[in-house]
């Protein structure tokens, strides 16, 4: 009978805060230790940093971008608190207000639908459809969070433990290997705040085919209308766009616009998606 052995999976990012993330729910954990420990075939993956400047090293988790066994994108955000409640309205009418375990948000194959998904898979939750904004690109969701103190800062060292059969453990290690082979890490710029006024940040991520022309239409699916958010842009309410865009493998490019957007929320974070 096979022994269990423990392994550890290390990611080094030198610009990071002095220590080591050894928290099993940040975000490169939960994206591959439910696989490791389940024997299945692993994904492949993309480590996502926030810097909060163009020219600034990465600051915080922006989270993990994922392509699944079945062929789904996922995103693990780098979150720094914990979310257990989640409800959601379209057009302001309420649809479901619920506990959730918030674990991931789940791109069907279809790249048309999304959902949001608990740790291992346990349960789902309908969000609105992706938007086609043409050229095979799809405006997935907007991600609009408090303040930029919601996600975890970035330590110089982030590990994950998980268990396996020793007769597995080279495998799994080839599989890690390729899971990650051509995907290093990439920093997503942030602009900086406005001086005058209450804002806050809104990342918008888009999917499409590879060196897609990157979306720049004035729509990011912000979550104005929410009972949860005060405040609404000027009519002639201009915000600075910044991001990146990279291949998350073969087929497929993403690409992360952030910009910070006028007014206050009430809660850590919103996801959303404009309407068609």
């Amino acid at each position: 009978m096979a022994d269990i052995v423990t392994m550890e999976i290390s990611y080094p990012l030198p610009d990071g805060e002095a220590g080591v993330d050894d928290d099993q729910q940040n975000p490169l954990a939960r994206a591959l230790v439910p696989l490791m420990e389940m024997h299945k075939q692993l994904p492949t993956i993309r480590l996502a940093f926030l810097a909060e400047g163009q020219d600034a090293p990465p600051s915080r988790w922006l989270g993990v971008f994922v392509r699944s066994p079945g062929n789904r994108v996922l995103f693990f955000p780098g979150l720094d608190v914990d979310l257990f409640r989640v409800s959601g309205t379209d057009g302001g009418i309420a649809c479901f207000d619920k506990e959730f375990d918030l674990d991931h948000i789940s791109l069907l194959k279809d790249q048309g639908t999304w959902h949001i998904t608990s740790p291992m898979s346990k349960a789902h939750q309908g969000g609105p459809n992706a938007i086609d904004v043409g050229q095979g690109r799809v405006l997935w969701f907007g991600m609009a969070v408090s303040d930029l103190a919601v996600l975890k800062k970035a330590k110089q060292r982030t590990s994950a433990t998980f268990r396996v059969n020793d007769n597995a453990m080279q495998h799994k290690l080839a599989q890690l290997q390729g899971a990650i082979a051509g995907g290093e890490s990439v920093k997503v710029p942030m602009p900086p705040p406005p001086a005058i006024g209450d804002w806050f940040p809104l990342v918008t991520v888009i999917v499409g085919p590879r060196d897609f022309p990157p979306y720049n239409v004035p729509e990011w699916g912000a979550p104005y209308g929410s009972s949860y958010v005060t405040g609404e842009p000027a009519p002639d309410q201009k915000s600075t766009v910044s991001g990146n865009q990279f291949p998350l493998d073969d087929a497929t490019d993403v690409q992360v616009a952030t910009t910070w957007i006028p007014g206050k929320m009430a809660i850590p974070m919103i996801l959303t998606s404009p309407k068609a």
